[in-house]
């Protein structure tokens, strides 16, 4: 996962180069201040897309691939504050469905949506960089809309098809891309489709100290543990097996979007290595959440919640090093 646009720079890769790492997930988020103004939306999406296109020659010099990831849509959600969904089922709820994207229920922002895919795709067709086109970031959708989270990525993927016929495009799942949603997910009716799940469970761990100020004062006491409290690898298998199950009824290329852990959560590096085993045992595709994005999540930092500096070295960042290694094999 990159920084946003208006942050990432050319040594980032080189950095991500020397790493062995082959795969970026480039977020179109962060810098607008207003999704809902589509003249200024369609600025600043030009300049995200301008800096993507700054950073091509690094990128295959490097050689690491690009998925466009459509992180901040046209028009926004409904609400977008307070802990993220990713935190576990009591932090959705918070939401009811006001998680929702606005072009869910409004026709101008769901065309906005389309048209934006359309540009996407005729500005990057035939590009080997770029590995494919994820749709929309963690949908949610609890209640009724007039355009489904399903049907809008549809109408999207029919519209880059129409453009052009052999990009893979990436959907997510409902439920902030969540694996329980892949018991209710069916197949598009469209080739070159891979299925994207974020991998944040137990949200309680994954999430612990994010928006609570208190926490690093309490540290360690505060903190939850792993290995522990009934959560170890096979846990984690059963969390994952809707997914496992989507995949082999239906033949389907996963990708895991986002999978990652904040940098003081006990075990980190565990849980990280447990989670890249799984996806590897399994053969899907994935990405850390994330590279030089925010420091809680960063595997450059340490362990200790009251020090936001960076580190030589760390667990985690040794966990996603051994990984890539495989990548040069």
């Amino acid at each position: 996962m990159s920084p946003p646009p208006n942050r990432i720079r050319a040594e980032d890769i080189r950095e991500l180069g020397r790493w062995n790492a082959n795969l970026l997930r480039y977020q179109i988020v962060d810098g607008i201040r207003n999704l809902r103004d589509l003249n200024e939306y369609d600025r600043w999406l030009d300049g995200c897309l301008d800096k993507l296109e700054e950073l091509l020659p690094v990128l295959e010099t490097c050689r690491i691939q690009v998925i466009i990831d459509m992180h901040a849509p046209p028009g926004g959600r409904y609400r977008n504050h307070g802990l993220l969904g990713t935190a576990g089922e009591a932090a959705a709820r918070l939401y009811g469905n006001d998680a929702r994207f606005v072009m869910m229920d409004d026709e101008k922002y769901r065309n906005a949506f389309l048209e934006t895919w359309k540009k996407i795709a005729a500005r990057f067709r035939g590009c080997p960089v770029i590995y494919g086109y994820d749709l929309v970031n963690e949908p949610d959708q609890r209640g009724p809309a007039k355009f489904s989270y399903r049907q809008l990525q549809l109408d999207a993927a029919q519209a880059i098809r129409e453009i052009d016929p052999e990009m893979p495009i990436i959907m997510e799942s409902n439920f902030w891309c969540s694996p329980d949603a892949f018991q209710s997910l069916t197949p598009l009716p469209l080739k070159n489709i891979i299925y994207q799940v974020h991998m944040y469970s137990p949200g309680e761990y994954t999430h612990q100290g994010v928006g609570a100020p208190d926490y690093a004062k309490r540290y360690p006491a505060s903190a939850r543990k792993y290995p522990g409290g009934g959560q170890d690898r096979e846990q984690l298998r059963k969390i994952l097996q809707p997914v496992r199950d989507f995949q082999q009824k239906y033949g389907a290329r996963i990708l895991v979007g986002e999978c990652g852990v904040t940098r003081w959560a006990p075990g980190a590096e565990k849980y990280l290595q447990d989670c890249i085993s799984l996806f590897e045992e399994y053969g899907w595709d994935w990405c850390y959440h994330a590279f030089r994005e925010w420091h809680g999540w960063s595997v450059e930092h340490s362990d200790d919640p009251r020090n936001s500096s960076p580190v030589p070295h760390t667990l985690r960042k040794q966990v996603l090093l051994d990984a890539f290694r495989k990548n040069r094999l």
